[in-house]
């Protein structure tokens, strides 16, 4: 298990979140360094089939959270999504927050939308226009996604295949600022998909594949559930104490 790879990761993360600051001219560069060294993350240099092991299936719960890090600038975990009963992360948003996402196992297809600011009242509530980007198949050989405040910034992460012969998907994760960092830190929105009469020309798809459609905030689905791991890779405060 090479420590290193990690190491470098949590300094990169450090840097681009806490030293430079996501509204200095220096993030943009900063955050495609840690997007660089997030991607040479494996599962061996996480330690997640240490931590996934002696677990019987099929698992009681579609998806299993191993906590990593957390400080108040920025919050480290692995999200495991299983093949029975099948993981899915339901459609959210990140409020203000930039993430990194690493498939790390197996393959996840994640679907992303661009929230306009748009707002329709209809008789049927508040809703919101945005843009349906085409869906992405993401595997442990995918470079890592970047969520931005600007970016496709509501997403949904479906279990797709295992590797290996062992039937769960993991991804880990970057998120800056963490969520509930403070009473007044930034929480998660759910949405849903509005299949109305009046799509916004979801008939004509551009050339991109993308569309318009509604989407309407909601509870958190009733699926969305999950137990929780113990995190067996290499010691992520060692790293941060010896950090120069």
């Amino acid at each position: 298990m090479n420590k290193n790879v990690l190491e470098t990761a949590v300094k990169k993360a450090i840097m681009a979140f806490k030293t430079v600051g996501v509204h200095s001219a220096s993030f943009p560069s900063a955050l495609m360094e840690l997007q660089e060294s997030v991607q040479h993350l494996t599962a061996e240099n996480m330690g997640l089939h240490e931590s996934m092991s002696g677990r019987i299936y099929p698992s009681r719960y579609p998806m299993t959270h191993i906590d990593v890090f957390e400080s108040k600038d920025v919050s480290i975990g692995i999200f495991v999504l299983h093949s029975d009963p099948e993981g899915k992360i339901p459609l959210h948003d990140h409020p203000g927050m930039h993430g990194i996402l690493k498939v790390i196992h197996g393959k996840v297809t994640v679907n992303t939308y661009t929230r306009d600011n748009i707002i329709v009242d209809s008789s049927k509530g508040v809703k919101y226009c945005a843009k349906k980007w085409p869906p992405l198949l993401v595997t442990s050989r995918s470079s890592p996604l970047i969520v931005s405040p600007h970016s496709p910034n509501i997403h949904s992460i479906d279990f797709t295949s295992g590797e290996n012969n062992i039937n769960y998907a993991a991804f880990v994760d970057f998120l800056s600022p963490p969520y509930y960092v403070s009473d007044s830190g930034p929480e998660c929105n759910y949405y849903a998909v509005e299949n109305d009469d009046d799509m916004i020309g979801n008939e004509d798809p551009s050339e991109d594949g993308s569309y318009f459609c509604y989407l309407k905030k909601t509870k958190c689905p009733s699926y969305y559930c999950n137990d929780n791991a113990a995190y067996c890779g290499p010691r992520v405060l060692d790293m941060i104490e010896n950090q120069p």
